[in-house]
C-alpha cells in the first residue's frame, strides 16, 4: 500500500505520477480537507516542457513587470517561456477524473493526519479515523504535518503571506498581457499605523482581461495582517494606480508560503518520503516552487 499524506497539488500529482509508472499495489490519499474549490491560482513560466500543466493554463502573459514605489517599470518580455496561469480547480478536476478512473485508488476526506512512525517493515500512519500500515508513505502536506512538527530552530524563517480578490471593473483598465509581479505603489504601502512592522509589501497583479484581473496584497516577513486591511490595501491600489473604484469581487483567496532555509530531505527513511513543499520545493528567496 502507497500511503499519501496531503491531496494539495503536490499529493494529487504524485498519486497520478504513480498510476503512469504503473503502481498496481493500493493507493490511498488522507486530507482533512472536505471539498476541492477554486481556493488559489499557480503561476509558472514555460521554462521546460510539461504539457499536461501546460493544457490546463488559462492565461498566459507574454510581458511582466516590476513597478517602483516612484511608479519606474521594469519590463521583460518573452514569447518563448510565457508566463502561465493555472487556476486550481482546473487542476484538481483533471486530477481527480484521472484518480477516479483508477480502481486502486482511495481518496480519504475530512481525516486529519495525527502522527507517522517509520517502522522495519512499513510505515504506521495514525489519522482521526484509525491507523493504516504502508509500504510506502509520502509527506505531502506542505511542511505542516506530523513529520516537521518539531524541526530544531537556527534556520530563517520567513512567511510570504498574501489575500487576492479577483475583480470585475466597470471600465476596460488592465493590459491582459502583462502581469506585475510586483507593484510598490499605492496600497501596499499603506499608512504607516497598517504596515507589517519588518514586511516586504506589494502588490500583485494577474489580469485575465481589459475588465477582469486577480489583485493580490503580498508580504514577506513580518507579522501577520487582518484580512480586513488587505482588502483595504487591494482597494486603494486598483484606486491610486488604475483609476478604479467600486470594483465587483467575483472570488477571494489567501495562503501563507514558508520561505525558510530549513531543509526539507525528500527522503526520511527506507520507506517514508516527502513531495512538493515538504521535500523543499519551495525555494527560500521567492516562495515560488
Amino acid at each position: 500500500m502507497h500511503v499519501i499524506l496531503g491531496a494539495g497539488c503536490a499529493g494529487l500529482s504524485l498519486a497520478c505520477a504513480l498510476l503512469d509508472e504503473g503502481v498496481g499495489e493500493q493507493i490511498v490519499l488522507v486530507d482533512r480537507r472536505t471539498t476541492f474549490d477554486h481556493d488559489r491560482t499557480w503561476c509558472f513560466w514555460a521554462s521546460s516542457p510539461h504539457p499536461a500543466a501546460a493544457s490546463l493554463a488559462t492565461h498566459r502573459w507574454p510581458a511582466w513587470r516590476l513597478v517602483g514605489r516612484d511608479g519606474r517599470t521594469v519590463e521583460h518580455r518573452s514569447s518563448r517561456h510565457p508566463y502561465l496561469h493555472l487556476p486550481a480547480d482546473a487542476f484538481y478536476a483533471a486530477a481527480l477524473a484521472r484518480l477516479e478512473r483508477a480502481p486502486n485508488v482511495e481518496l480519504r476526506l475530512g481525516e486529519r493526519v495525527i502522527d507517522v512512525a517509520a517502522l522495519p517493515d512499513r510505515v504506521r500512519v495514525t489519522t482521526s479515523a484509525g491507523g493504516l500500515d504502508a509500504g510506502f508513505a509520502y509527506d505531502a502536506m506542505g511542511g505542516t504535518g506530523p513529520l516537521n512538527r518539531h524541526r530544531p530552530a537556527g534556520a530563517v524563517e520567513l512567511r510570504q503571506r498574501f489575500l487576492g480578490l479577483e475583480v470585475e471593473t466597470e471600465r476596460a483598465v488592465f493590459d491582459p498581457s502583462v502581469a506585475t509581479l510586483m507593484d510598490f505603489r499605492a496600497g501596499a504601502q499603506g499608512p504607516a499605523s497598517t504596515r507589517a512592522a519588518g514586511a516586504l509589501r506589494f502588490t500583485y497583479v494577474l489580469p485575465f482581461s481589459r475588465t477582469r484581473a486577480l489583485v493580490e496584497d503580498t508580504s514577506i516577513g513580518g507579522d501577520a495582517i487582518p484580512a480586513r486591511e488587505r482588502r483595504s490595501a487591494i482597494a486603494a491600489h486598483l484606486d491610486e494606480a488604475w483609476g478604479v473604484r467600486g470594483v465587483h469581487v467575483l472570488r477571494e483567496e489567501r495562503g501563507a508560503l514558508p520561505m525558510t532555509t530549513h531543509p526539507f530531505p525528500a527522503v526520511r527513511g527506507p520507506r517514508l518520503l516527502a513531495v512538493g513543499a515538504a521535500a523543499g520545493a519551495l525555494r527560500p528567496s521567492s516562495g515560488y516552487a
